[in-house]
């Protein structure tokens, strides 16, 4: 089984209802079916597109959700119209699917590129999981280590980690997602290959989200070499950091 994971960063208000009407609409044509709801874990609440739209509305910033027919999946959506100006606060959308290994990879990015025009978002991706971890799993309190899912390179796992498009891009994923902030950056290269979109443009960098190169650091290294050292995270620094202008107006507070 593949775990995939869709993840989009924006700087947009989700809190008007329409937001919350058009995802319930992406969700059904793509098969998935919500069954339980909640602000925050447990996700425990019945599903039905009342509740879903009066919590969305009334309970505010943001919402969990769940399903498992005929896919497994989870996700939650966060806004905020109230954050600090030196806050570093993203909204956005994440969404895990459980999918047999044979899972038709055409549907996958289809439900990306969906999910990429509702959010709009300025950076997102797609990637399995069992191979490109974003995130320490679990903490091991006896030794104080961190432990990593298995992977091919494990020393170049334990350097990925969470993080958002403040502190720069994390590194390449199986479909990657740039909005309009990057294109628009003279020193920003998206190979060949992209794909425009209405608000941005995708990079899917392999065929399969299931190819080990995902978790190899040279063929990354390789990759992000042609769009640009800067752009992204690195451990240690190995050229000056670049992050993108991003419109903040929808989010951040007056004071």
């Amino acid at each position: 089984m593949m775990k995939i994971k869709f993840h989009f960063e924006s700087f947009k208000n989700y809190s008007d209802i329409s937001f919350g009407i058009d995802l319930l609409e992406i969700l059904s044509s793509e098969g998935l079916e919500i069954e339980k709801i909640n602000r925050y874990e447990p996700i425990r609440y019945e599903f039905t597109k009342d509740a879903f739209l009066k919590m969305w509305v009334h309970m505010g910033h943001g919402i969990m959700f769940r399903g498992k027919n005929p896919i497994r999946f989870s996700g939650m959506v966060d806004w905020t119209t109230k954050a600090h100006p030196g806050s570093q606060f993203v909204c956005g959308i994440t969404l895990w699917l459980t999918v047999p290994n044979n899972y038709d990879t055409d549907k996958l990015i289809s439900l990306g590129d969906k999910l990429f025009e509702w959010s709009k978002s300025v950076y997102g991706y797609i990637t399995n999981e069992i191979y490109a971890p974003m995130y320490p799993f679990p903490f091991d309190s006896k030794n104080g280590k961190i432990q990593y899912k298995k992977c091919k390179y494990p020393e170049y796992v334990r350097a990925r980690s969470s993080g958002n498009v403040f502190s720069r891009i994390r590194d390449l994923m199986w479909v990657n997602y740039f909005g309009l902030p990057y294109i628009i950056e003279t020193d920003f290269h998206l190979p060949d290959n992209r794909v425009v979109l209405s608000q941005g443009a995708k990079l899917q960098i392999t065929d399969s989200p299931n190819d080990e190169r995902l978790c190899e650091p040279d063929f990354l290294w390789a990759q992000k070499e042609a769009v640009g050292l800067g752009w992204f995270w690195h451990v240690p620094r190995v050229c000056e950091w670049r992050v993108p202008e991003f419109d903040r107006s929808e989010v951040v507070r007056d004071i």
